[in-house]
């Protein structure tokens, strides 16, 4: 468990008016686990602490904090997810082949490498075209726990299948405000005979 939810825990359960000073006294002897984890320094949580001498007031002031350092933690989570989702976006898109105008890639593992949040679109981005895809379907579709998923995108949208009969497309949708991840597919080459 993270030294800031094992520190919260702990504030919780000295709400009484006669355990409130055990939460100063915690802070200080567990300054170098809480400090890292907040990405300052122990010598900088301790002078904080001594600056507020109200028991009631310390625990507001370290509750907001707290939750200030944590949402931190998950946008700088967060931002690496769709740094690394991008990077693999543009590696298989590097693979994608074009058969007439469909552009076919590696379904699984871009259901494995750039998927980020349900609420996230994935774009296919030609020429001539592009193809919005949430998430969400891709989250579906890695539930459905096939390891023959085949797909390919045309203008239409993006068209899995599985074995030899089964297919499904799922049209381009837009979504306000949506991270996108971007799947630049290749130009396509004509090959004269």
């Amino acid at each position: 468990m993270d030294a800031l939810k094992t520190f919260l825990r702990f504030i919780a359960t000295r709400e009484t008016d006669d355990d409130r000073a055990e939460v100063r006294s915690y802070a200080f002897n567990h300054a170098e686990r809480i400090a890292a984890a907040m990405n300052v320094s122990p010598e900088t949580f301790r002078e904080s602490l001594m600056l507020v001498d109200d028991n009631d007031e310390l625990i507001r002031q370290l509750r907001r904090t707290i939750e200030r350092s944590r949402t931190k933690a998950r946008i700088r989570r967060n931002f690496e997810l769709i740094k690394r989702a991008q990077s693999s976006a543009n590696l298989l898109a590097s693979a994608t082949t074009w058969i007439g105008g469909e552009a076919h890639f590696d379904l699984m593992s871009a259901i494995g490498s750039c998927v980020t949040s349900p609420k996230d679109l994935l774009v296919f981005v030609g020429e001539e075209f592009e193809v919005r895809i949430p998430m969400r379907i891709l989250i579906g579709l890695e539930r459905l726990d096939r390891s023959d998923l085949r797909g390919h995108v045309t203008r239409e949208g993006l068209c899995v299948r599985w074995e030899e009969t089964g297919s499904m497309i799922f049209r381009s949708q837009e979504i306000a405000w949506a991270i996108r991840i971007e799947f630049p597919l290749p130009v396509r080459t004509n090959i004269a005979a």
